[in-house]
């Protein structure tokens, strides 16, 4: 949207390890602790590194897969259970209805929809009323 206005500027994607990093700095001190004194097991790195190879290094994913990591109601304590669970929400996305999606919508769309499952049901409804609402409005709500 607007991009005549942007003159090219775009920011890019993070490379694989910068994507790591990220996800290592987001995911706080234990897990970056675990990583560097070489105690994270293998299958961990291997689990985070999938994740964010279907990412596509973008930031926004990366920060919403550490918010899933980190709560172990998701995926249990490990990247590989979130990962996992990642994995068997993306096989029960419904189809979109216009068009069908690339590799990479369909990794946000599953990020997003595991976030938006772990809401209670009121946050959810209150999510819904705000949605149908004009972005740049003002409301007055009394």
């Amino acid at each position: 949207m607007k991009d005549g206005k942007r003159k090219g500027n775009t920011i890019r994607p993070l490379d694989d390890q910068q994507s790591f990093d990220l996800l290592m700095l987001l995911l706080g001190e234990h897990w970056q602790d675990l990583y560097k004194q070489g105690l994270l097991p293998q299958s961990e790195i291997s689990a985070a590194k999938a994740l964010l190879k279907k990412t596509g290094g973008l930031v926004l994913a990366i920060q919403q897969a550490s918010i899933l990591i980190n709560n172990p109601k998701i995926g249990g304590a490990t990247i590989a259970g979130t990962v996992e669970v990642f994995n068997s929400n993306a096989h029960q996305l419904p189809e979109r209805a216009d068009t069908e999606r690339s590799e990479m919508i369909h990794t946000l769309d599953t990020l997003w929809n595991m976030n938006f499952s772990i809401l209670t049901p009121n946050a959810r409804n209150l999510l819904s009323v705000l949605a149908m609402l004009s972005p740049g409005m003002s409301y007055t709500f009394r």
